[in-house]
């Protein structure tokens, strides 16, 4: 019984979800209902352009990882590349509605970075 943590075994997180993002709200099953006020609080605070944001890097990344040039890549270098892609104003965009634009930034820095025309810091 959920409900009665005296009951059960086991303890169930007040769950935020937008898009892929799922956020678990735990306190040990002390205080469900302070688990609850956190999840609505943050729920306010991750409106649901992250939602969007998690689905386009998730898309972006199956792509380019999949793609030769970027996949032949080092690690390192593919890991700095998404931090590029993560400090760009995506989520900014998504909430202006200007879906393109966020993908088309995203993108470009992928691009750039298979092509050789950003430059590398290595």
């Amino acid at each position: 019984m959920v409900d009665e943590p005296e009951a059960c075994s086991f303890i169930v997180p007040a769950i935020l979800r937008r898009g892929g993002l799922c956020v678990a709200i735990s306190t040990g099953g002390a205080s469900p209902t302070l688990a609850r006020e956190v999840r609505n609080t943050l729920g306010e605070q991750l409106d649901p352009a992250y939602g969007e944001l998690v689905d386009l890097l998730w898309r972006l990344r199956r792509e380019w990882e999949a793609e030769a040039a970027f996949a032949s890549l080092p690690l390192e270098a593919r890991s700095r590349i998404w931090n590029e892609v993560a400090r760009l104003p995506l989520l900014e965009l998504l909430r202006a509605g200007d879906r393109q634009e966020a993908e088309a930034q995203a993108r470009a820095v992928l691009t750039a970075a298979v092509t050789g025309s950003n430059s590398d810091d290595d």
